[in-house]
């Protein structure tokens, strides 16, 4: 039988957790198997990784300590 490959979701917060809780929620309903969500939190001012935890325990959160902008450094 053959597995299904690896897809992952990455998405941004940045101060809407609100928002990105309702996107986890949304994505685990999904019913595809090997399925891992990212979220990068772009330096919110507030830390939103309890919130994104209770909202689905195997989410990834990583945060980043000041704002990025596309293409610039």
């Amino acid at each position: 039988m053959e597995s299904s490959p690896l897809v992952s979701i990455i998405t941004v917060n940045y101060n809407s957790v609100g928002v990105t809780v309702e996107l986890l929620k949304s994505i685990r309903r999904l019913s595809y198997p090997a399925l891992e969500v990212i979220v990068v939190d772009n330096a919110s001012r507030e830390d939103p990784t309890a919130q994104l935890r209770a909202a689905d325990p195997a989410t990834r959160v990583i945060l980043s300590p000041e704002p990025r902008l596309l293409g610039r450094q």
